[in-house]
């Protein structure tokens, strides 16, 4: 049974010291003497009445007792950090920290603008944005770690409520010269032959095209893997044709004089922005939600090759769908 007198303070350090799975790097994180921060947890552990750590060669990790606590501790952190918001924000205004996952796809033009827009609309509430693959950001949202995050439409992502922000293509990209007599789309056969240059694994577009050949017979033929940034300075140099997610290529640098955009004939992806379907949404999270559409729309008016609006369907916190006009 918990006593009355708790410190707070503690429960913030027990998450730290979670997240970073060693005492030794918690007490860095914090500034804050490594035999303190033991003494102050073992407290904690006689308060709460149960072990929370269990030590190991490379640090800790967390009892099933300590996992549960992990849970509630920061549900009532946040809930905590949050009061104080509903009773000074008459208007609704954003304030505190706003958390937010999106993906590396929509790294450079996409969020760039999202983060200019709602830091010049809301300077006093702060952004903290991760850029984390698919499946990675859909755990952290119902993990709690997160506060909003878009990520891509599949089948039994449960407890979360979708709300499609846009549909995206996955292509190549290079010279003209390289995809000279190359129609506008392709299919994987014709793909196969290419010499691409695209991100290593785990990526969403490796993992695609890797298991739409495999079902083909097909294999990659990949010249170079690396960054976006290392794939374009070699595609402007002509020296192969670069794989992305459309939604990636979205940025001014990416100059259609010289580099051409061909769509592989695989079913598009449609991106959603997620958000708990059992909590209700921040006035930050609405903020911003309502920003990415802005930008989007913006794309969409731009002509931007591989993206458009949304079609497809809705999910919902049971798995169920709806059809999208």
């Amino acid at each position: 049974m918990l006593e009355p007198s708790l410190n707070l303070r503690s429960w913030s350090h027990f998450l730290t010291i979670a997240e970073a799975g060693s005492f030794t790097r918690a007490a860095l994180q914090l500034r804050i003497a490594q035999p303190v921060l033991s003494r102050e947890m073992a407290e904690l552990e006689r308060q709460v009445g149960a072990r929370l750590f269990y030590r190991h060669a490379r640090g800790v990790k967390l009892s099933p007792s300590g996992d549960q606590f992990r849970a509630r501790a920061k549900d009532i952190l946040k809930q905590i950090e949050e009061t104080p918001r509903g009773l000074s924000d008459a208007d609704n205004e954003p304030v505190g920290t706003l958390a937010v996952g999106l993906p590396p796809s929509m790294a450079g033009f996409i969020t760039s603008e999202a983060i200019k827009l709602y830091r010049a609309r809301y300077p006093s509430s702060r952004l903290n944005l991760s850029l984390l693959e698919g499946e990675e950001c859909y755990e952290r949202l119902v993990e709690r770690h997160l506060d909003l995050a878009v990520i891509r439409n599949r089948p039994g992502q449960r407890g979360v409520d979708l709300a499609p922000l846009l549909t995206d293509h996955i292509g190549v990209f290079g010279a003209h010269r390289l995809l000279e007599g190359i129609p506008d789309v392709i299919g994987v056969t014709e793909l196969a032959q290419l010499p691409l240059m695209l991100p290593p694994p785990p990526s969403l577009a490796y993992d695609l095209l890797s298991n739409e050949l495999t079902r083909n017979g097909l294999r990659l033929n990949v010249i170079m893997e690396g960054n976006l940034w290392a794939i374009l300075e070699s595609v402007r140099q002509g020296m192969g044709v670069g794989v992305a997610i459309f939604s990636e290529c979205a940025k001014p640098i990416f100059d259609p004089q010289i580099v051409r955009f061909v769509k592989i004939a695989v079913p598009p992806g449609i991106w959603s922005i997620a958000t708990l379907a059992y909590r209700p949404s921040t006035p930050g999270a609405k903020a911003f939600s309502s920003i990415l559409r802005e930008v989007v729309d913006m794309l969409l008016a731009s002509d931007q090759p591989g993206i458009s609006a949304p079609h497809g369907t809705a999910n919902h916190a049971d798995g169920s769908t709806n059809n999208m006009a």
